[in-house]
């Protein structure tokens, strides 16, 4: 018989994966046909945390859709206007905001880490922001968490895109 060494906690393995795996200790000794299971335990664990690799924002903007952008939008309506001339709120007014210098509408107070930013808002400022602004901007006085998907960050900027 042939024998190995497998040194996690059985109950490592059930918190993780939900299963109850067999039954051993830390480096002990135990059957070839037991590691099998446990083997296959800690590959159902990989599958369950797999990463998802999000495609690129201009991947996404080919089959972005205006209109379910501004469905979200319409989250965000409280803070934003999206009009021409339209006022500033607690946020400044989004409409053309594609291709404008970040933190340029003179009459909006930005915060210091929006003005300390330099550049456009161009698709991947305005995906990296609406994703985790905090992240992007820390010290930001956007106090929305971001858009978790970039299916639907990117159905945003599309939107955006379109007010011109």
């Amino acid at each position: 018989m042939k024998i190995k060494k497998f040194s996690e906690k059985p109950s490592d393995l059930k918190d993780r994966i939900g299963a109850k795996p067999v039954v051993c200790y830390p480096n002990t000794n135990i059957e070839e046909k037991n590691l099998s299971i446990l083997h296959s335990a800690r590959e159902h664990l990989v599958k369950k945390e797999e990463i998802i690799i999000e495609l690129d924002i201009e991947e996404r903007l080919l089959s972005a859709n205006v209109d379910e952008g501004k469905k979200f939008s319409k989250k965000c309506v409280a803070c934003h206007s999206f009009e021409i001339d339209g006022p500033n709120k607690i946020g400044p007014n989004l409409y053309n905001i594609q291709s404008r210098e970040i933190a340029s509408i003179a009459s909006f107070k930005y915060s210091k880490a929006l003005i300390s930013k330099t550049g456009k808002w161009d698709n991947n400022n305005l995906d990296s922001f609406l994703k985790k602004p905090k992240e992007w901007a820390p010290g930001t006085k956007m106090s929305y968490v971001g858009i978790k998907k970039g299916e639907d960050r990117a159905n945003v900027i599309k939107y955006l895109q379109s007010l011109k």
